[in-house]
């Protein structure tokens, strides 16, 4: 997947933009890292906010003044930071594997700006940690687990489901109060399972 991984992480920021675009002129967005991504600059203007990347305590204050989290990475720890910070968090993912044509029998409604971004960029890889794949790797992991449902897993191709886990993770109070129910009930989970001291522990006297 090297040179499909390459490409993939050289133009997802353009089939961002294009989903991010379609968001209401009211939302802005805060990009934690080295260097800008032009076209979600270009796409969003005043509303693009570049924030050099800062140390673990000053980034916790960082996601209590923001409304929701976009990732590419199921396994971030800034999805965990997020969660702490009872903070919505939508993760965009992708399985589709498959060429250019044949994408709108795949996804529904396609919308002409993403079949243009398509033509131009499609395969990419299947992934759960972009720019790296880790797909295989993950889904087993994240299948039937209740952490992946406090990310809001979305297919990066599908622009309208896109929209529309963003739109609900900023406006949505209803949806908002039930994913904050999810993040408690997660906690609770958490909090009655071994350490991992307690775990060795308890390997070694069972070992013979």
């Amino acid at each position: 997947y090297l040179g499909r991984t390459d490409r993939a992480a050289q133009s997802l920021p353009a089939l961002l933009a294009i989903h991010l675009d379609r968001l209401p002129p009211t939302v802005h967005l805060v990009h934690v890292g080295p260097e800008p991504f032009g076209a979600l600059a270009a796409a969003l203007g005043d509303r693009y906010h570049l924030v050099p990347a800062r140390p673990v305590a000053a980034f916790a204050r960082l996601l209590t003044t923001v409304d929701a989290v976009l990732s590419l990475n199921m396994s971030a720890t800034s999805n965990l930071s997020a969660v702490a910070a009872e903070r919505p968090v939508v993760c965009l993912v992708n399985d589709d594997e498959g060429p250019f044509d044949g994408l709108s029998e795949r996804v529904p409604d396609l919308l002409p700006e993403v079949a243009a971004w398509a033509a131009e960029h499609l395969p990419l890889p299947p992934f759960r940690m972009w720019p790296l794949s880790m797909a295989a790797a993950l889904r087993p992991v994240l299948a039937n687990n209740p952490w992946s449902t406090l990310l809001t897993p979305t297919a990066v191709l599908d622009a309208r489901a896109v929209e529309a886990a963003l739109c609900a993770a900023l406006f949505d109070e209803h949806h908002r109060s039930s994913l904050a129910e999810a993040r408690a009930r997660y906690r609770e989970q958490v909090s009655v399972l071994p350490t991992g001291a307690e775990r060795v522990t308890s390997f070694l006297d069972g070992a013979p």
